[in-house]
């Protein structure tokens, strides 16, 4: 995307919601610097739209995207804490079904020992 708007491909850009366009503070004020050289200076959402050749607009923009960033680190942060209780515990994370050749103590099977 941010090709197409070096190369005068898009003059607009629009998103789902303007969190989901950049969850890392140094991709977003990149995405801020090429709209500017291009021209670009509405990011319109489903949520509404954002002036991004204004401070304000940008400020919201930045202030949307560390939210989204904080949401996304808790999440991994969660997920890790999860698969490590359930390694701990003996059991595997998704389906439910052990990996082919182990036992439910995670030991391999007879066959599988050679």
């Amino acid at each position: 995307m941010l090709d197409d708007l070096r190369g005068g491909f898009l003059d607009a850009v629009v998103v789902w919601d303007a969190d989901r366009l950049h969850r890392q503070p140094k991709e977003l004020e990149e995405f801020f610097e090429v709209c500017k050289e291009a021209g670009v200076t509405r990011l319109a959402s489903v949520s509404g739209d954002i002036d991004l050749a204004t401070h304000d607009g940008q400020f919201l923009a930045r202030i949307l995207g560390a939210v989204a960033k904080k949401e996304s680190d808790d999440k991994s942060r969660r997920i890790s804490r999860k698969h490590e209780e359930l390694a701990q515990a003996g059991k595997v994370a998704g389906g439910g079904t052990l990996p082919t050749g182990t036992r439910p103590t995670g030991a391999p099977c007879a066959s599988r020992r050679r």
